[in-house]
């Protein structure tokens, strides 16, 4: 009787480890893939980040925790005429139950609050949201990038910048 159940224990946990490791690994697209027609947005992403940890902009991301809440942002591209942001909501405790373009203020050099005209990305819930914020500006900043983001998770104001050159 021992044995069976030390059997099973041993068999459990083996499936357990089995099904743990069993994660593939991200593969960058091939030169194939492209010529096929079949070349995604979500593919050059990946080519872009796995040639530059900085992003596809240049830009460094920037996080903060607080409150249990992790906030990640990185400017993806800025113009004359806008600007898009990228942003990650990630948390185990906390409902992510809000709307980002309610909360998320682009801050020009003359100390304007501009609000995004939209959000492409998740729904509000969950625990864990991704999507770009799109600003539309009158010109492109040229001393820094400064994003604020208000109110999650009781954190008053959580503030990211970007010195420009």
């Amino acid at each position: 009787m021992k044995r069976i159940v030390l059997l099973t224990l041993i068999l459990a946990f083996g499936l357990v480890l089995a099904a743990c490791g069993n994660q593939a690994a991200p593969v960058a697209p091939t030169a194939s893939a492209s010529q096929a027609g079949q070349f995604t947005p979500a593919m050059a992403a990946q080519t872009a980040e796995a040639a530059n940890p900085a992003g596809a902009s240049g830009f460094e991301s920037q996080s903060n925790d607080e409150n249990s809440v992790t906030v990640e942002v990185t400017p993806l591209t800025i113009s004359d005429s806008g600007m898009d942001v990228e942003l990650a909501f990630n948390t185990h405790s906390v409902d992510l139950d809000f709307d980002p373009t309610q909360i998320i203020v682009f801050r020009d050099a003359t100390g304007t609050d501009i609000h995004p005209i939209s959000w492409d990305g998740s729904e509000p819930g969950g625990h864990h949201r991704r999507g770009t914020l799109h600003f539309d500006l009158d010109s492109a900043p040229q001393q820094f990038i400064e994003l604020e983001v208000h109110d999650v998770a009781e954190v008053p104001t959580r503030t990211f910048r970007w010195e420009l050159h």
